[in-house]
């Protein structure tokens, strides 16, 4: 990002109210202002902000509840969603950074990991914490350690020279502590300036939207993270959508994408996955979204776009644990998902489909209803995202062959050529077999899985057709 865009940036959170001409001064004259070139978002602009303790959080949020009374422009739902998401990951980053604090403790012997999740728990969610040492004597005066578990921590001998040095910080804190010094110390363990001597932070806010650090449950769709992470995902489709109008010729631009009405279809107690599903609005046109929110890698939980038969499938009204188990029996949905794959990767190779993948990438189209917008999970780049069993397989021959009814989420470049959406979701009847230890697809896979395709295409063209303006060819 040049110099100039985020001088723009800072003009339009100017003109909205949410920082003042000096602090537009100051964010342009600030040393570290070199770093936006990576982050080109507006809600980055107002974390980086803050993070640089030029806008404190508070402010911010001050600001913007007079935003959504006071402002009008017709820019107001791009810059609410921006506000939106700055918010959610500079709490994003506060929570990382305080679990970071425990985690260390947990590392170093000091306390224990179910001494840690009462503390999460526990810690107001405005607040972050100093260090190691000032994580562990908040949980002291919020009467989370007692005295006798006290004794115990520093009656244990040995240890490293981090665990040492923790400690030691601490019974300096103790000690400074007295009626009249209380206020002054816990001013030390909640620093004033929150965000001064973070450093880097920014380096990892991009992540926190998708994968927040947080000790809590997994959210329910209609949690305001949630919620505000589909819409940040909405706001950049329709960033990147305004780009392409005006690379076009004739600067038409699709209508915008909004989602609405999130409702939890089920929740996979077993995966710890839960299945969410909207409205997507663009223009006249209203379709299902579908995402599921689940358990992250790093210990927080990731939103990422789902297709809605699949969703509804996997996690509808009698798709819980039991009738999951059942559920592609008794070749096992593990095994189905290894032989379909292997089999349509096959396919793909012999039919010349990666070649005209590989052109596709080089094609820019409009945004369709039908493509997802939030694939930042590794599955969603899959050739086939999602392979659900919808039911026990029959058995064909007596403990050799089955008949097993699948949904099945593929990417299809060809679909996408001839106007279509890029992906296609079909239901069809697929034959395994024993192979050795294992299953294997049957020989018939090559004409089934092509019948499949031709029906998908078929529907989702005709779809297409219907989605198209009136004045459009058919």
């Amino acid at each position: 990002m040049s110099e100039e865009s985020s001088a723009s940036h800072f003009s339009v959170l100017q003109q909205s109210g949410l920082i003042t001409r000096y602090q537009c001064r100051q964010a342009l004259a600030h040393p570290q202002a070199g770093e936006l070139a990576d982050y080109p978002l507006l809600a980055d602009h107002l974390v980086w902000l803050v993070l640089r303790d030029i806008l404190e959080e508070d402010d911010l949020e001050q600001k913007y509840q007079r935003f959504l009374t006071s402002y009008s422009g017709d820019d107001r739902e791009q810059i609410k969603n921006a506000i939106d998401m700055a918010l959610l990951k500079i709490k994003g980053v506060r929570e990382g950074l305080n679990r970071d604090w425990f985690d260390t403790l947990v590392a170093e012997n000091i306390i224990t990991d179910e001494e840690r999740t009462r503390a999460l728990e526990a810690l107001p969610g405005d607040q972050v914490l100093a260090s190691a040492a000032a994580a562990f004597v908040w949980m002291a005066y919020a009467e989370l350690i007692t005295h006798e578990r006290l004794d115990a921590i520093r009656a244990v001998s040995g240890g490293g020279a981090g665990r040492a040095a923790i400690l030691a910080e601490v019974q300096a804190m103790f000690g400074k502590i007295s009626a009249s010094a209380r206020s002054a110390v816990i001013h030390g363990i909640f620093p004033g300036p929150l965000w001064l001597w973070i450093g880097a932070a920014l380096m990892f806010v991009g992540y926190i939207v998708w994968s927040l650090v947080r000790p809590t449950p997994i959210p329910k769709c209609t949690d305001r993270e949630v919620t505000s992470t589909v819409a940040s995902i909405m706001f950049r489709l329709n960033v990147d959508e305004g780009v392409n109008a005006y690379l076009r010729p004739g600067g038409e631009r699709a209508p915008r994408a909004s989602v609405d009405g999130i409702r939890e279809v089920g929740f996979d107690e077993v995966g710890r996955v839960r299945g969410c599903i909207g409205t997507l609005t663009m223009g006249p046109i209203e379709r299902p979204y579908a995402f599921t929110v689940a358990r992250g890698k790093d210990g927080g939980y990731s939103v990422t776009g789902a297709d809605p038969d699949i969703v509804q499938a996997r996690f509808g009204k009698g798709a819980g644990p039991a009738s999951a188990d059942s559920k592609g029996a008794p070749v096992g949905r593990a095994n189905i998902d290894k032989a379909f794959r292997a089999a349509a990767d096959k396919f793909k190779a012999d039919a010349g489909d990666a070649r005209l993948a590989k052109m596709m990438e080089s094609v820019a189209g409009t945004p369709r209803l039908g493509a997802r917008t939030s694939q930042s999970a590794p599955e969603r780049t899959r050739d086939i995202p999602e392979i659900e069993p919808l039911a026990p397989c029959r058995e064909i021959t007596p403990g050799g062959a089955y008949r097993c009814r699948l949904l099945v989420e593929r990417k299809d470049p060809m679909l996408a050529l001839f106007g279509g959406a890029s992906a296609s979701v079909f239901e069809a009847d697929f034959s395994f077999v024993r192979q050795g230890d294992g299953w294997a697809m049957a020989d018939s896979f090559t004409q089934e899985y092509q019948e499949a395709i031709d029906a998908a295409r078929k529907k989702a063209l005709a779809a297409a057709r219907a989605d198209a303006p009136a004045d459009a060819p058919k």
